[in-house]
């Protein structure tokens, strides 16, 4: 077909109004950084460590700043001693700070010490335990200066947790399922206890002078009696077992549990109890590492409680802004919801004016049902009666339990598809008694996207292919489609025209199903791509656009009047046009448009009228001192939460040096300026949402 016979399949995208010189505004938060675990110490602080940085506040979380004074570049787990020391382990190495502000010191292991360190525990006199994987448990009690092997009677079987209690007692649960308890610092050992041996893991605790053992089958067994009987909690939680246990300074226990059905055993979330596990209440929780410091205040992934968890207020790390969201969604009473990864579930009913936690779950992809039930994909199928609020897992399929969800439909037959990271696709309609799997697509290859036409057929995209269900024969059948690249994204239009585009910046469209194709020239710059195809109610066409390398496009808009691609910029990119965000997710609900970058949040379409927008002042900049030999302090302040770029520049409007590239909170910041630039006159030039500032530094060498 000619070129301009092609572009006719495109004219019934009727011209939108949304689309008629409308204006991107940044979306207010939600704001954070993900995490992987909290640590409460005894002298009112809490420490928090991500995959790259670690934290620290003195303030129950509402102000951080750097701790990792002494730390090499890595990924870290952390946790508390009961004197207010704090541990932090990474792979083999372990490190000790002795107060919250303090620096980070390195325990020299024994050299035999080679493999992956699982725990760190302060006993009652100051002693430090060790456990690894593959090796019996260290002891110390001088600091870390000289170690011991703690030689405990149950040698057939390796260490699998360990804990101390305020009465110089150390105990030691082995992967055969045994208690063991020392009085002597570890030179002897008693045999207090047998459980039933969970394959996967079970653990000790302890609170003041209570042991608390628990793992398989929800079970959580306790003795106040140094191990000589064992009392067994009361747990009605559903089939599950229990991966996590915390007890908060109101006597409040917490568990955290995962599914007994399938071996991966995914996370099920998290319950609270408060009386001593004979009821339970969902806090709908996907972290399990959750804190309390000596204030009482609770932390989990980036939140904090100050009333024992029944209600959470998200954090702000240094003021950096959280991945982009994963999953958008509108709701039948037009709230629209914002799903982030590590933080939960949002919701803003002013069109990303302000939003509101709704939920600590953060879901991979997001359906409605005309019954107001809302479904989510994550590791598993989840679903909601609530508007998001509280969750219930609806995967009946073992095998979906362990499945990684990345995108989900509800077809006009009232039939749900899920395409999973593992290559398969489940359909489940309502009434049915489980997630079936029609099968057929390739093995461990991605399901990014997928889509229905009218007769309620699904098609589904995999970088390597393009599939089409058979609904008579309920079989997976692949598309005949001759591309050059990885297919990237997926739509269907009104008329059931079928839309997919590859990574070489080509659009196809068919008419047929699938049977037939016809390519159009989409005219990206050189390693720019369509990552998101959009069609609104309206029927109006929108693409978003990322790259590998080079520029990148932004927003489209097909004009059928014209037919050709329009670019939607206006507010999306930095005033002077230096830079335009890869667009990582495009969504249309509540009568706007949302475009979601890969680094600098979400962004919502539409007039002042219709959003909610923030006014950002020029920010002054000062330098101190200024002139400077080899440091200074460079000093700003925001009125309102700003991407900011900052950099050193020469007379001649070279760069020197990279100073700032990221997301800041409203509010004063500093930055250290560290330079060996030779003497001379340069230009500090900061570049905000509200405009660019200039500064004259004069370095004296």
């Amino acid at each position: 077909m000619k070129t301009a016979a092609v572009l006719l399949l495109l004219l019934a995208f009727a011209s939108s109004a949304i689309a008629q010189n409308f204006t991107w505004h940044q979306t207010k938060g939600p704001f954070g950084a993900g995490s992987y675990q909290y640590v409460g110490a005894s002298n009112g602080g809490v420490v928090l460590a991500t995959d790259k940085h670690v934290y620290a506040s003195v303030d129950g979380g509402l102000k951080w700043e750097a701790n990792s004074d002494g730390l090499p570049t890595s990924s870290y787990l952390v946790s508390a001693g009961i004197h207010g020391r704090i541990f932090a382990t990474s792979k083999n190495l372990l490190y000790l700070q002795n107060s919250i502000k303090g620096s980070w010191t390195n325990l020299p292991l024994p050299d035999t010490i080679t493999s992956l360190l699982t725990s760190v525990v302060e006993d009652s006199i100051g002693g430090i335990l060790v456990n690894q994987i593959g090796a019996m448990p260290f002891y110390s009690t001088d600091n870390g200066q000289s170690w011991h092997v703690l030689n405990f009677a149950d040698s057939t079987y390796q260490v699998q947790d360990m804990a101390a209690t305020s009465d110089h007692s150390i105990y030691l649960l082995t992967f055969g399922g045994n208690v063991f308890r020392s009085a002597d610092g570890g030179v002897s050992w008693i045999k207090k206890w047998s459980i039933i041996r969970d394959p996967v893991r079970s653990r000790i605790i302890s609170k003041g002078n209570t042991i608390y053992v628990f793992g398989r089958n929800s079970a959580c067994s306790f003795s106040i009696d140094q191990g000589s009987t064992w009392k067994r909690m009361s747990v009605t939680l559903p089939d599950s077992a229990i991966s996590g246990f915390t007890i908060t300074p109101k006597g409040s226990w917490i568990v955290n549990v995962v599914s007994s059905k399938a071996i991966y055993r995914p996370t099920l979330g998290n319950y609270r109890s408060t009386d001593q596990g004979q009821t339970w209440d969902s806090l709908g929780m996907i972290g399990r590492d959750l804190v309390a410091d000596s204030s009482g205040v609770l932390y989990i992934a980036n939140y904090r409680s100050t009333d024992d968890g029944f209600n959470w207020q998200p954090m702000t790390l240094d003021g950096v802004r959280d991945r982009a969201p994963i999953a958008i969604t509108e709701d039948s009473t037009n709230e629209v919801m914002f799903s982030m990864p590590n933080m939960g579930l949002f919701v803003t009913s002013d069109n990303g004016g302000s939003f509101t936690l709704r939920a600590l779950r953060a879901i991979t992809c997001l359906a409605n049902s005309p019954d107001g039930t809302l479904y989510g994909g994550a590791r598993g199928i989840y679903f909601s009666s609530d508007r998001g609020r509280n969750w219930r897992h609806d995967s009946t399929n073992v095998h979906l339990l362990v499945s990684t969800c990345l995108s989900l439909i509800r077809a006009n037959t009232g039939t749900f598809y899920t395409g999973c990271a593992e290559g398969i696709v489940y359909g489940y309609h309502p009434g049915d008694t489980a997630w079936d799997g029609p099968h057929g697509l390739i093995d461990q290859v991605p399901v990014p996207a997928m889509a229905a036409n009218r007769k309620g057929r699904p098609f589904a995209i995999l970088a390597t292919g393009m599939f089409r269900l058979d609904t008579i024969l309920g079989v997976w059948q692949q598309i005949t489609l001759n591309a050059n690249s990885a297919f990237k994204a997926l739509a269907v239009d009104s008329s059931d025209r079928l839309l997919v585009s590859t990574q070489d910046g080509r659009l196809y469209t068919s008419a047929d199903d699938g049977d037939n194709w016809d390519s159009i020239p989409v005219g990206l710059p050189k390693g720019s791509y369509i990552s998101q195809l959009l069609i609104t109610p309206d029927s109006s066409l929108y693409a978003g656009c990322t790259a590998d390398s080079g520029t990148k496009q932004g927003i489209l808009h097909w004009n059928r009047v014209l037919s050709k691609w329009e670019l939607r910029n206006k507010g999306l990119i930095t005033p002077d046009h230096s830079d335009i965000p890869a667009i990582s997710l495009l969504s249309y609900a509540g009568g706007h448009l949302f475009a979601v970058t890969t680094d600098r949040g979400a962004f919502v379409s539409g007039g002042p009228e219709g959003v909610s927008t923030r006014s950002i002042e020029a920010a002054a900049l000062s330098v101190m001192p200024n002139p400077l030999r080899d440091n200074a302090i460079v000093s700003f302040s925001l009125n309102g939460d700003s991407y900011v770029r900052m950099g050193l520049m020469d007379l001649l409007g070279r760069k020197v040096l990279d100073l700032a590239n990221r997301f800041y909170s409203a509010g004063g910041h500093s930055i250290q300026l560290n330079t060996t630039a030779p003497s001379g006159v340069y230009v500090l030039h900061m570049q905000t949402d509200a405009g660019v500032s200039n500064s004259r530094v004069t370095i004296t060498r």
